[in-house]
């Protein structure tokens, strides 16, 4: 059988393999089925995929990403897209337009599937922004007490040592009627008292 000789660096081979992830190139059969099929799949994944590249440039993210995977990422980012738009005609139609009477009647449509998609959304955008926002000011307020023990002891916590609390002030009003309470009397113990005399000879 006659022997065909390709270049390899040809725009539909190169293209072939970077779409196939191939280093080497195959013979005339995979390599012609395999190219229709590339070129019938190409509109379909150039559409689902189109947002993920800007995506990688913003995150810098240089990880290889199999095509299946390259397409999620970019529906995904299509679907928070659209979400983002729905929460905004929501914020509009809320503001502008009568809101209230909008929520209290659902007529079925798109605006109306639109407005109700964008209450959801805003629901879990405000959520989600105060949870991160707690999350926040408690690494902050762990992170002082850390710099905290580590200034007062010179050594790094290792078990939450850094969370413990010191005792609080007691008070007689409270501490007595919780001692009435408990039917208990706890011993005192009398900060800065000096000590009793030793008379033993």
């Amino acid at each position: 059988m006659k022997e065909l000789e390709f270049n390899y660096d040809s725009w539909n081979a190169k293209l072939y393999r970077w779409f196939f992830d191939f280093r080497y190139m195959p013979n005339l059969c995979p390599y012609f089925w395999q190219s229709v099929f590339m070129w019938i799949v190409m509109p379909i994944y150039c559409a689902f995929a189109l947002p993920f590249f800007p995506w990688k440039s913003f995150t810098k993210n240089s990880a290889w990403r199999c095509r299946a995977e390259e397409m999620s990422i970019g529906l995904f980012i299509y679907g928070l897209a659209f979400m983002a738009v729905c929460i905004l005609y929501f914020l509009y139609a809320f503001i502008f337009i009568d809101g209230l009477n909008l929520l209290s009647h659902y007529h079925p449509g798109f605006l109306d599937f639109m407005f109700g998609l964008g209450f959801i959304g805003f629901i879990v955008l405000v959520i989600t922004l105060i949870t991160m926002a707690v999350l926040k000011i408690s690494d902050v307020r762990n992170q002082k007490l850390i710099d905290a023990y580590i200034k007062e002891t010179g050594k790094y916590p290792c078990y939450d040592e850094h969370k413990k609390k010191p005792n609080k002030k007691s008070f007689l009003l409270i501490e007595g009627i919780k001692a009435i309470y408990n039917k208990a009397c706890p011993k005192i113990n009398w900060k800065g008292q000096p000590e009793k005399p030793n008379y033993d000879y």
